[in-house]
Parts: C-alpha cells; structure tokens; sequence
C-alpha cells in the first residue's frame, strides 16, 4: 500500500508536468488554452499528496530520501517562490523555468528508481527496497531537523514575502528593507518643470519630513497633497498615529509636515476626497478602525466588529 501510494505520487507528478508544459506551449504558440482547469486541479492534488509524501519519508524508513525528496518538496517549494517573485499571479518566464526544473526533477527520480528496480521499471517496487519499514532513529532526526530548519524558513519567507508585495503594489515606491522602510522619490522632468513623486507615511523618522521641506525650500512648487479631509467631522475617532509613532519610537507626521510648517513658497492643493463622499458603512468601519489605532481602544472585540462591517 506505500509502495503503491508513493508510484501515484510520482503517477501524478509526471502527470502535472505533462499538462503543465503541453498547456505552456499551446498558449504560447497558439493562445490555446488546452489543459488550463484540469492542470491547476492536479497542480492542487500534487501538492496535497506531495505533503503527505513528504511527511511519509520520516516514518517509513524503506522508502529512499535521496529518491524522493526532490520530488516531494517541489511543489511546496514552486508555490513559495512564485508567490514572492509573482505576487499578483506568476509570469510566463517564472513558468518556464519552474517547468524545466519539474522535469529535471522527475527525471533525477525515476533515473533513482530504474537504477534500483530489478526488472528495469519505471515505478518503485517492493522487492528493490531494503532494511526495516520503521525507524525510530530516521523518524527522531526527521523532527530534529524540521523543528530546526521549517520555523526560521517560514519566519524568513514571511517577511520577504511581506517586503516583496509591498514594494510590488506600490510600484517601487515604498520598500522594506533590513534597517527600515523606504520611500522611494521620483522625478521627472519635461520643459524645464520638474515632477516629483514620492511615497508619504503617516509616521517616519523626523529626517524624512525635515528632508523633504528643505528640498522644496526658496523655490515655487505646487503640492498636490494627498490626506483624506473630514470638513463635517463625521469621523468620532480619527486615527491616531501619534500613539503608532510614540511606540515605534519615529515621528508623527503631523509634528512635522502639516501644512503650517510646509515652506511658505509651496502652493498645496489637497488632492484627496472628503469624508462625506464615502458611504454610512464605510464610515462605520473607518471608526472602528480609528478605534484601533488608539491607546484605549485597541481591543480583539474592536478588531472583529470591523472585521464584519467590511465583509458586509
């Protein structure tokens, strides 16, 4: 019955492989699209029964590592990289190479079996394996090295993804790296008038703010500022960022890059909706999200009730 399950994991890994390219070449020289539903239903498949195998390489100790491992790990492995390279949906590129790899992969692991099969076959048999079917030693190393190993990688791949998403929605304009978040400045210039783009954040070191002031100062310069306005003061608990700044240890930005202390030379038009453009549910919910960002009103309870007002 294992032997038999791993040959359908394998069955079903040269499966997704197949579609996967066969439907890879069809879109790309014919815009055909060939196997696209049924390859992402084995793509899924493979990856349940993909975990489950790899899994099974810790307590059955007959089945080869050296074997199977590649194999088993594959398509956990290809949906965390795509996820990070491809946030919003993996290029053609990322799946090419990730369909070249998948094939290397197979061929490395039924080059293993068809080197330890006794009739030459293509699948794993029973008679090629050796030793006992349980091992206490290979079952306590296979928790070892994944407690060691899986908790720091998915830290790791977690704050990387975050990063890579971010920096991917903003369009480069915000990123995240080792020692702080970044804006990234843009200009553009055209007719002796220059442009420029910046990210902004509510809260950031006071350099950031002071930076900027000095870069617009003794010169003309129109500012499109972007804030959403509250003329009719609709909103019973704005947000405060000063409580997220005093926490983080950083700066307001109101302290410091309010319109009372943006250069006289500097015209500022707000370049942002009001409050009462938006609807009484979305108000309801900007509300309790304010709630969230002050000393007092942080709460789980505060946190589900805007939970169910968005999900409305």
């Amino acid at each position: 019955m294992i032997v038999s399950f791993y040959n359908f994991f394998l069955i079903l890994f040269a499966t997704d492989a197949v579609t996967t390219a066969i439907n890879h070449l069809a879109l790309n020289a014919l815009s055909i699209d060939v196997f696209s539903g049924f390859s992402v239903l084995v793509s899924v498949c493979l990856w349940l029964v993909s975990i489950l195998a790899y899994l099974g390489l810790g307590v059955f100790a007959r089945i080869p590592v050296r074997t199977f491992l590649p194999a088993t790990v594959f398509p956990s492995f290809v949906f965390l990289v795509t996820s990070v390279t491809s946030p919003f949906g993996p290029s053609t590129m990322s799946l090419a190479v990730c369909l070249v790899f998948q094939l290397l992969v197979l061929a490395w692991t039924l080059k293993c079996i068809r080197e330890k099969s006794s009739s030459g076959g293509w699948l794993l048999e029973s008679d090629s394996l050796q030793g006992r079917w349980f091992s206490l030693k290979r079952t306590l190393v296979f928790i070892l090295v994944n407690t060691l190993v899986i908790p720091p990688a998915a830290v790791g791949f977690g704050v990387y993804s975050v990063a890579s998403h971010i920096e991917s929605a903003s369009k480069g304009y915000v990123s995240i790296r080792s020692d702080g978040i970044y804006s990234t400045e843009k200009s553009f210039v055209k007719d002796g008038v220059e442009l420029k783009l910046l990210g902004m954040a509510h809260v950031g070191d006071a350099r950031f703010y002071d930076n900027i002031k000095e870069s617009m100062a003794g010169k003309p310069v129109l500012m499109l500022m972007e804030g959403v306005s509250d003329d009719a003061e609709l909103l019973e608990t704005p947000p405060d960022y000063g409580f997220i700044a005093e926490n983080l240890g950083v700066t307001d930005q109101r302290e410091k890059f309010s319109p009372e202390h943006i250069p006289e030379t500097v015209k500022i038009i707000r370049a942002d909706v009001d409050v009462a453009s938006f609807s009484a549910s979305t108000i309801e919910a900007l509300n309790l999200a304010g709630k969230l960002y002050t000393k007092d009103g942080f709460s789980l309870a505060t946190f589900v009730e805007m939970q169910t007002v968005f999900s409305r």
